[in-house]
């Protein structure tokens, strides 16, 4: 399952790349590698969806996602029940996508 979420995230990056003029370097955002879990600890499938790190939350309703989701903007109330295939989608004030969380 992890295996196709990469390969999607690969995929869907190789669409959106596009042919730069040389010597005009595009900016690549800098993804904050502490703003998802890694490793085992990525028990959710986290690191498919780093991508988005940084994009309106609005995102999040134009792809399909296969695995159970919870959006937290600021100041939700969320239950405190662990569900380690859970991906949580946390949301800053300015309605982006600021970091994942499995849980």
């Amino acid at each position: 399952m992890r295996l196709f979420f990469l390969i999607l995230s690969v995929t869907l990056i190789a669409a959106c790349s596009h042919t730069v003029a040389q010597g005009n370097t595009p900016a690549i955002p800098a993804i904050d590698p502490t703003a998802y879990p890694q490793g085992p600890d990525d028990t959710c499938g986290a690191i498919s969806y780093a991508i988005l790190i940084g994009k309106k939350a609005t995102a999040l309703e134009q792809i399909k996602i296969l695995a159970a989701v919870r959006v937290i903007h600021p100041g939700s109330i969320v239950t405190q029940d662990y569900m380690p295939d859970r991906l949580n989608f946390l949301v800053n004030a300015q309605g982006e996508i600021s970091g994942l969380r499995c849980g």
